[in-house]
């Protein structure tokens, strides 16, 4: 989990989905952590680096989201903020259970063990 685009596709497309399109031998748990520095840091902003950090917020998903999608020069955007939460944020949170925001390693958890 060391590429933004494909760590924001994995939320919105599905876990296995995504890996099994690429590989279909491939499992999540073969995959690396989810890299603070590339990935987890740039989502959360410059609070990443004080002590204990800070999680996800629901506007950051949606930013890191719709800014990957734009990175790569696609146009496949979600309908709208509110579609992602209902249909992506919302089924993350409520796996990890951390309420409104979601620290890293709860996050990475999620990228693992939840089979979404």
């Amino acid at each position: 989990w060391g590429v933004r685009s494909c760590v924001a596709a994995a939320t919105c497309w599905g876990l296995n989905e995504w890996l099994q399109c690429n590989d279909s031998s491939y499992e999540p748990l073969q995959a690396p952590t989810l890299d603070y520095t590339n990935v987890y840091a740039p989502i959360v902003g410059d609070c990443a680096w004080q002590e204990g950090g800070c999680p996800i917020t629901r506007q950051n998903f949606i930013d890191f989201v719709y800014g990957s999608i734009s990175a790569i020069g696609s146009s496949g955007y979600p309908s709208s903020a509110d579609y992602l939460t209902t249909n992506y944020w919302e089924r993350i949170t409520n796996w990890t259970a951390t309420g409104d925001s979601i620290p890293y390693t709860n996050f990475n958890d999620w990228l693992f063990y939840s089979n979404a």
